[in-house]
């Protein structure tokens, strides 16, 4: 369907160009119009003004993203400290959360956002 489209707009392109006619008022000012004006005269455009698309043919997906897709390990993640509902209270503000990730994994960023405040960490399991 696309394929159709596409050829059928690449069609209708063709007819489209129009002629730009150039004509200066008597303030001194120059105009540009498709339309012809008396005492204009027709603007002839160098080659390499003129835009030429190339349209790329989309391919189609390969098996290896959905293998890649498939492949990716899925991560439990669950918070041993603090408890539920256990209150939290530094006077600097800091908060020290302890958390296990499963299936176990080392050397990797974990990031962690509360109230629009972001905070990375480092998994040491």
């Amino acid at each position: 369907m696309r394929f159709y489209l596409t050829i059928s707009l690449m069609f209708f392109s063709l007819f489209t160009q129009a002629t730009v006619y150039k004509w200066v008022d008597a303030d001194g000012k120059i105009h540009y119009s498709d339309q012809p004006i008396k005492n204009s005269e027709t603007v002839e455009f160098k080659s390499n003004t003129q835009n030429q698309i190339k349209l790329h043919t989309s391919k189609a997906k390969s098996s290896t993203a959905d293998e890649n897709q498939q492949s990716l390990t899925q991560y439990d993640l669950s918070i041993t400290s603090p408890s539920e509902e256990e209150t939290i209270r530094d006077n600097q503000g800091k908060i020290t959360i302890m958390a296990r990730i499963s299936p176990e994994s080392t050397g990797q960023t974990c990031v962690s956002t509360s109230d629009g405040w972001s905070c990375s960490w480092h998994a040491t399991n």
